[in-house]
């Protein structure tokens, strides 16, 4: 192996990561997508995270407050911004379709949203939705996106008797759910 990063995203596969990385001459960039004061990973992972971190070329965050964090609590480590392209709190507005003709109001719905490619493991999803879809009968599963991926999917969908209720649906048609 002779990769030219590792990426170690969330703490713990982040620990993880420098940890089996030590000894490697390639970068090792670590990844907190929540602020870690509010999601602590346990004592052991803290400890941790505190020598490991260290070690990364550099400690990504979402936001000035855990950046703020991560130079209080590892301050040996380099860290830096790269905040989440949507803004939070995640502004209102009057839905482009309204949720009901999608979904009734007694069923449950399971939503997923993103790019239909390979890596995103909607494959996956679809397929344990299938195996449980018939212990759940009120739960529908909704895939939001587009990509590669998208005809192979809706094959699947297609495929499985279990999927009635799944949609594949396009960005243009859920809208602003």
């Amino acid at each position: 192996i002779d990769p030219d990063v590792t990426v170690g995203m969330t703490n713990i596969a982040a620990v993880l990561s420098l940890i089996a990385s030590r000894r490697c001459r390639w970068p090792v960039v670590v990844e907190e997508h929540n602020h870690p004061p509010k999601m602590p990973p346990g004592r052991p992972w803290e400890v941790l995270r505190r020598r490991t971190y260290p070690w990364a070329r550099s400690v990504v965050v979402l936001t000035r407050e855990s950046l703020a964090w991560l130079q209080q609590d590892v301050p040996n480590a380099r860290g830096m911004v790269i905040p989440n392209p949507l803004p939070f709190p995640v502004p209102t507005s009057e839905p482009n379709v309204p949720p009901g003709s999608v979904l009734a109001d007694e069923r449950l719905l399971l939503l997923a949203v993103g790019r239909l490619s390979y890596e995103k493991g909607f494959d996956v999803l679809i397929t344990a939705f299938a195996s449980l879809a018939g212990a759940h009968p009120s739960w529908d599963l909704v895939i939001v996106g587009e990509g590669p991926d998208r005809a192979a999917l809706e094959d699947k969908v297609r495929r499985a008797d279990e999927l009635a209720d799944a949609m594949l649906a396009s960005a243009e048609r859920v809208g602003k759910l």
